[in-house]
């Protein structure tokens, strides 16, 4: 760690890389969160009945509507 650490201290700069990913994480954690938020409901409970269904029933499910 040593031989590492001796070329990272010649970087000038190399302080700002963990402050700049830490708002890359953030901003695109909040924007997931907000397309999760916002997203259709019907069609959430379709994605989360597909693995329970065969693959006859999705098709069918495609053309009925959910009323829960």
């Amino acid at each position: 760690m040593k031989l590492v650490s001796h070329y990272f201290e010649q970087i000038q700069g190399l302080e700002y890389y963990p402050i700049f990913v830490l708002i890359l994480f953030f901003s695109l954690f909040l924007l997931i969160m907000y397309m999760i938020l916002k997203a259709d409901k019907k069609q959430m409970h379709e994605f989360a009945q597909m693995p329970l269904m065969d693959d006859e029933l999705i098709n069918e499910s495609k053309n009925t509507e959910y009323h829960g």
